[in-house]
């Protein structure tokens, strides 16, 4: 220990299999080892962590006193410091008298029961620091820009949100994983710093309790005036039914799975998005699966006391491996006499047989998920119409657009190809859009 405050006092010791018995809380132990600043396989552009390994551990004294914890506050670490300012305590015990909840507690899905499991990870600021911290935009740090950033302008820098905090709850042995979300904080944080993911996490500790208050804050849109046209986007996450279709090996959900996540979505369309007008959906497997949507949202609103909207569904399938579809659910309830609140002139599927030309000039097909533009007139109860164009979008991911490894087809990584299909994309929706224009 060198007692200078801007280098950490501790070190992660990586043992490969469960550390020996004389590795327990509160021994002074002799560590032998290598030093490693290890980086991980699935993201080499990730800051490394410095460890210990192939360790040869040998005990010298037990009960001792364990270093106190430093305190974390809302000046540190700082919104507007440096994405690396903790280093200085990795590896060592920190505290956090209340931490805000910014993200919640991750988890696994199993998608055929529509169940999931807790993880036990979270991410926080210190109470006071941000009211909530989200992602700006910009380049990741300390990532470098993209090869050939030279001919184009100059692409924003993220600072990484530094006074983000992650945190394992159930990381550690005696240790119970908290499921918390937005809107609660969390005290009496305390355990050793570690650092994983791109982000500074705390690890909870056996013995510390720490407590949650508050409730999980759910955010609805404001409720529209009678003047209002309502449009909302809603990504359903992977929505299959409980057919199973050979053609795309999709998870076949059990109906009581199934009934659930009509019943959740349900709920989310009527009463976060206030049954909005038009809602474009996204990842939905087939038109049979939308009708089902909007059969049970309509159902729902009646037995829930609210006005039916009388959803009626439009899907076109499109190139997806997966079989997942965008589509639209369209507001059909009279405003006056027979008059739809919505009236549909045209559903068109566009772009679908654009081709993305890969370096060696081989074709595939650009858009997995080919726009679907909706043509109609929003009708109120005064015999006013309100004539509109919506265009249902779901673009490649970013999934993979960092990855350095070999790429395919001429590109140099499988990161080059990401970056430029999204690229392609967007274009190609850009000029159907200016082309609209009038």
């Amino acid at each position: 220990m060198d007692a200078d405050p801007l280098t950490s006092e501790g070190i992660f010791v990586f043992t490969s299999a469960a550390p020996p018995a004389s590795a327990a809380i509160g021994n002074l132990v002799r560590v032998s080892a290598t030093v490693t600043e290890f980086v991980p396989a699935s993201d080499p552009l990730q800051p490394p962590l410095t460890e210990l390994s192939f360790a040869t551990i040998t005990q010298l004294s037990a009960g001792n006193a364990l270093p106190a914890a430093t305190p974390l506050t809302a000046a540190f670490p700082s919104p507007a410091g440096v994405f690396d300012q903790l280093e200085r305590l990795e590896g060592m015990r920190v505290s956090v008298a209340s931490l805000s909840v910014n993200a919640p507690t991750d988890g696994n899905v199993n998608e055929p029961n529509a169940s999931s499991t807790t993880t036990g990870v979270f991410f926080g600021m210190v109470t006071g620091s941000v009211a909530r911290s989200l992602r700006e935009s910009g380049i990741q740090p300390p990532d470098p820009p993209p090869a050939g950033t030279g001919t184009i302008p100059p692409i924003p820098r993220w600072d990484g949100n530094p006074e983000v905090l992650r945190v394992d709850s159930d990381a550690l042995a005696g240790t119970t994983a908290l499921n918390v979300g937005f809107g609660q904080t969390v005290g009496g944080l305390i355990g050793p710093l570690d650092y994983a993911f791109r982000r500074y996490t705390i690890l909870p500790e056996s013995g510390s309790t720490p407590t949650v208050a508050g409730s999980v804050v759910s955010a609805s849109v404001s409720v529209p005036t009678a003047a209002n046209v309502t449009i909302a986007s809603y990504n359903m996450e992977r929505f299959f039914d409980n057919v199973n279709d050979p053609g795309i090996g999709e998870p076949v959900l059990t109906l009581a799975a199934y009934n659930q996540r009509l019943a959740k979505a349900s709920l989310g369309i009527r009463n976060a998005l206030r049954t909005p007008d038009v809602v474009g959906v996204i990842e939905v497997e087939n038109l049979s699966t939308l009708q089902t949507l909007a059969t049970t949202i309509n159902n729902d609103a009646v037995a829930a006391a609210q006005p039916n909207p009388m959803y009626t569904a439009y899907l076109v399938e499109g190139n997806d491996v997966g079989g997942i579809d965008v589509g639209f659910l369209v507001k059909t309830a009279p405003v006056v006499g027979v008059t739809p609140r919505v009236t549909v002139n045209a559903v068109v599927q566009e772009l679908d047989g654009s081709l993305f030309t890969n370096p060696d000039s081989s074709t595939e097909i650009l858009n997995d998920r080919p726009p679907l533009r909706l043509d109609a007139l929003v009708n109120n109860a005064t015999g006013q119409s309100y004539p509109l164009t919506v265009i249902v979008n779901h673009l490649r991911s970013f999934l993979g657009s960092t990855d350095p490894a070999a790429g395919s087809n001429g590109w140099p990584t499988a990161g080059h190809r990401v970056r430029a299909k999204r690229q392609a994309q967007a274009v190609d929706l850009a000029n159907l859009v200016q082309a609209r224009q009038f």
